[in-house]
C-alpha cells in the first residue's frame, strides 16, 4: 500500500456530493457597491430624507429626538431586502414577526442610534447616512446605514428591529452586520422569508423557532446559536473562530459547517447530507439522522456520539475520534495519528467499514449480528479480533483475513505501531 500523503481536503471534497455546491454557491460575504449612485441624501442639523426615484409605501426618514437619532421606514414585504449597517461601535439586531396589525401587511424598520461617548453630546441627524433604494421592477430594495464620513470615529451605538408581517412573501433577507453586533431572529416562519443571509464581523447570532428555504450565517469572530430551526433546502453555518450551537434542527438537503477554529456543539439534528469541516476545533455531535455525513478536522477533536447514517466519512489528522456510529452503507473512520475508538452497529445486508490511523490504538465494538468478511493488516502491533464463530482464512503476525457467517458485509482496519482491538458488542 503506497504511504503517499493526499492531503486531507482533497479526500474531504472528493466524498462531497456535486448537489452539495449547486445548492450553496460560493459565499462572498460583503459585495463593495457604490452606493453613491444609488441615492442623494439632504442633510439637515435635525432631519434628512432619502430622496427615492420610485414609489415605495414610505421614503427612509431620519430624524433627531431627545439626544438619539431615529431611521424608519415601512416597505411592501416581497423581493430582496438587503440591509447593512456599517462603522458602529456596537449594535443590537432583532428580527421577529409581527404580533399585530400596527403596520398594515408592511414591512417595519427602525433604527435606533445613540450615542457611546459622553464627550460627543446629543446626536444629530447629519452624523447618521441612512440611504434606501428600491428597484421596482426587480423587486430589489437596498438599505445601507453608516456614519457620515465626517463622523466615523464616532462611538455610536445602534438598536434595530425589524418586524415581518405574517403575510410577508420575502424572496431573501440580506444582512450585513459590524463588529459587537447581537442580533436575534425568532418566530420567522416560511414563506415569510424564503431565504436568510447573514453575515457579520464579530458578534453573536441568535435564531430561534424559525424556517426557511435556505439559511446562510456567517460570523468572522463570535457565537452562532440555533434552536428549532427548520429548514427544506440547504443550510450553512460559518464561524472563523468562537462557537456553533445547533440543536433540534431539521436542517433540509444539505448542511454545511466551515468552522476553522470554532467550537461546534450539535444535539438532535437531521438533514440529508451534513457535511463539518475544521482545522482547530472540538466537535461534539449528539444525535444526528442524515443519509450522508462527512466530516474533516485536523486537529481537536472529534466526538460523534448517536450517529444514523447511510454513509459516515470521517478524516482527521491528529484530531481523536471517539463516538457510536449506526450505518447501512458505508463507514470510513481514517486518523493520520489519532486514536480511534467507536462502537459500531451495521445495519445494512452488504456494508463496508474501513478505520485506519498510525501510532494510536485503534479499537472497534460491533454489533455481534455482524456476518461478513474481515481483514486486519497492522505493522509493529497486535491484533485482537474477538468474535468466536470467526473462520481465519490466512494469519501472520501483520495480518488476519477471514469470514463470520454468510453474510456479505466487509470489515477492514490497518494500524501501525499500535494495536488493533475488534470486539463483539
Amino acid at each position: 500500500m503506497s504511504n503517499a500523503k493526499v492531503p486531507s481536503d482533497q479526500l474531504f471534497d472528493a466524498q462531497l456530493p456535486a448537489s452539495l455546491a449547486e445548492e450553496l454557491p460560493p459565499y462572498t460575504p460583503f459585495e463593495l457597491m457604490d452606493y453613491d449612485v444609488l441615492a442623494q441624501t439632504q442633510a439637515h442639523a435635525s432631519h434628512s430624507t432619502a430622496e427615492i426615484p420610485v414609489l415605495l409605501p414610505t421614503d427612509m426618514q431620519t430624524y433627531a429626538s431627545n439626544g438619539t437619532v431615529v431611521a424608519h421606514q415601512l416597505l411592501a414585504p416581497t423581493g430582496t431586502i438587503s440591509f447593512t449597517l456599517e462603522s458602529m461601535a456596537a449594535a443590537s439586531v432583532t428580527v421577529r414577526s409581527a404580533d399585530t396589525d400596527s403596520y398594515n401587511g408592511l414591512l417595519s424598520i427602525n433604527v435606533k442610534f445613540y450615542s457611546q461617548d459622553s464627550s460627543i453630546g446629543d446626536l444629530d441627524a447629519s452624523m447618521i447616512n441612512a440611504i434606501s433604494n428600491t428597484d421596482e421592477k426587480a423587486g430589489n430594495t437596498l438599505i445601507r446605514i453608516a456614519m457620515a464620513p465626517a463622523h466615523i470615529d464616532r462611538q455610536v451605538g445602534v438598536e434595530c428591529e425589524i418586524v415581518v408581517p405574517l403575510v410577508a412573501n420575502l424572496e431573501e433577507l440580506i444582512l450585513r452586520l459590524p463588529t459587537q453586533t447581537r442580533l436575534e431572529i425568532v418566530h420567522i416562519a416560511s414563506p415569510m422569508v424564503k431565504r436568510l443571509d447573514v453575515a457579520m464581523i464579530a458578534g453573536t447570532v441568535r435564531l430561534a423557532n424559525t424556517s426557511a428555504s435556505k439559511i446562510r450565517i456567517a460570523v468572522a469572530d463570535g457565537t452562532i446559536d440555533a434552536h428549532k430551526v427548520t429548514v427544506t433546502n440547504a443550510t450553512e453555518f460559518i464561524a472563523i473562530s468562537g462557537q456553533v450551537t445547533v440543536s433540534q434542527c431539521a436542517l433540509g438537503k444539505t448542511c454545511r459547517f466551515n468552522a476553522p477554529r470554532a467550537n461546534v456543539s450539535v444535539c438532535n439534528l437531521s438533514a440529508d447530507t451534513v457535511s463539518m469541516q475544521c482545522t482547530q476545533s472540538t466537535l461534539l455531535v449528539r444525535k444526528a439522522t442524515a443519509k450522508t455525513v462527512l466530516v474533516n478536522c485536523n486537529c481537536g477533536s472529534v466526538t460523534l456520539d448517536n450517529i444514523n447514517a447511510e454513509s459516515l466519512n470521517v478524516r482527521t489528522e491528529t484530531a481523536p475520534i471517539r463516538g457510536s456510529w449506526s450505518v447501512s452503507r458505508s463507514l470510513d473512520v481514517v486518523a493520520q495519528s489519532a486514536i480511534i475508538h467507536g462502537q459500531v452497529d451495521i445495519g445494512g445486508m452488504d456494508t463496508r467499514v474501513f478505520a485506519k490511523t498510525n501510532d494510536w490504538p485503534l479499537q472497534l465494538s460491533v454489533n455481534k449480528e455482524y456476518e461478513g468478511s474481515f481483514g486486519i493488516r497492522t505493522v509493529n502491533g497486535v491484533i485482537n479480533f474477538g468474535f468466536d464463530n470467526a473462520v481465519v482464512y490466512e494469519q501472520t503476525p501483520n495480518w488476519l483475513h477471514g469470514v463470520v457467517g454468510t453474510g456479505a458485509c466487509r470489515l477492514q482496519a490497518e494500524n501501525t505501531n499500535s494495536p488493533i482491538v475488534i470486539l463483539p458488542r
